[in-house]
């Protein structure tokens, strides 16, 4: 679902006279909210970059200003998604580095804005990323990936937002909170197994 399309079953199930922008305010609250109380970044998305024939690194500018960290990257071939894993170490990575060798990317590594992978691009290659986006760059067209029952957790938390700071209504502010936190602590233990897995990280809020 996108964001826009979160906003419109909030602004249908509650009976929200607000403008999208202004309600998407509340809706980050909510997210920001989440994220204090989950070990989860809470917004994941996606996008691409591109990888020039001949070269070896590319610019993430082709991603979100919000972009945190990437959860897993992959490069298209023939319309598949094949992984780019990470290097076991940056050690390793160093090993394996080739300026004279070509190919598709066997691993990468990203340092400030820039991707790089371990040899030169046979061809011109797009790169794909699953990453963690920071709340407040969140925008009304954005695909939220969580699942449903993370989704129906924000809606609780910016219904929360909203009573609470724009109704001031603390009962059903109150109510909405409680929806949201049994959710969540459902979800807690998922993330906590994901974790294994790499896909969890620490807690923060933006």
């Amino acid at each position: 679902m996108t964001v826009q399309q979160i906003i419109d079953e909030i602004q249908g199930e509650s009976v929200i006279d607000l403008a999208d922008a202004t309600l998407l305010s509340h809706f980050k609250s909510g997210l920001r909210y989440i994220s204090s109380l989950i070990e989860d970044r809470v917004f994941l998305t996606e996008g691409t970059i591109t990888l020039v024939s001949g070269s070896q690194t590319a610019s993430l500018s082709g991603l979100s200003s919000g972009f945190i960290r990437e959860r897993a990257v992959w490069y298209v071939s023939s319309g598949s998604r094949v992984p780019i894993p990470k290097p076991p170490s940056i050690e390793y990575f160093h090993d394996i580095f080739t300026t004279t060798g070509s190919g598709k990317p066997s691993y990468y590594r990203i340092y400030g804005t820039t991707f790089q992978v371990d040899k030169l691009a046979d061809e011109t290659i797009t790169i794909g990323f699953d990453y963690f986006k920071e709340i407040s760059a969140v925008v009304l067209t954005d695909t939220f990936l969580g699942d449903e029952r993370l989704i129906q957790a924000a809606k609780y938390a910016c219904k929360a937002e909203y009573y609470g700071d724009y109704e001031e209504d603390e009962i059903k502010a109150a109510r909405n909170e409680k929806k949201c936190k049994e959710i969540l602590s459902q979800l807690q233990g998922d993330y906590e197994g994901q974790e294994m897995g790499c896909y969890v990280d620490e807690k923060e809020d933006y």
